[in-house]
């Protein structure tokens, strides 16, 4: 797993205060920053 910080380059939203993009695989998971729980998965 591994933070994505160009979300733009993987065509994804900027992600709300609070939330972060994440990379599993070549999948994205878009999660809260302090408690973990995922808001959007975006499968590729």
């Amino acid at each position: 797993m591994r933070d994505v910080r160009d979300y733009h380059r993987y065509r994804l939203s900027a992600p709300p205060r609070g939330y972060r993009w994440v990379q599993v695989d070549n999948d994205f998971l878009l999660i809260g920053s302090v408690n973990g729980a995922i808001a959007n998965i975006v499968i590729r």
